[in-house]
């Protein structure tokens, strides 16, 4: 992940949710592939040492059990809609921990 400083801050770009056409997707694109196979064939590609079987099991157990990867996975239904992600680290939801999601405050 590209990451830059400005003014000692630290800033990570992180790029397109999906790949652009002439690319194979990557990192956090990878959970938009249609096909558990598929995604996993595809991390066995960018890292070769994994075993296809050991990364079919791990992406399986996180889809099942990881609450991000679960709101990825309902962007896809929306695929057509235009939309971002904003994050605003001042305001804090109601019954959250004040500190619970704090944008960071040292320089990396």
């Amino acid at each position: 992940m590209p990451t830059f400083k400005v003014q000692d801050r630290v800033y990570h770009r992180i790029g397109s949710i999906f790949p652009c056409p002439a690319k194979k997707p990557e990192f956090l694109q990878i959970y938009f592939i249609d096909s558990n196979t598929e995604q996993a064939e595809q991390r066995c590609k960018i890292v070769q040492q994994v075993k296809q079987d050991l990364a079919f099991k791990l992406q399986d157990m996180l889809q099942r059990n990881n609450s991000y990867i679960k709101s990825f996975k309902s962007v896809i239904k929306k695929r057509g809609l235009d939309f971002r992600i904003i994050i605003h680290a001042e305001k804090v939801l109601p019954g959250e921990h004040s500190r619970g999601f704090n944008e960071p405050t040292t320089s990396e």
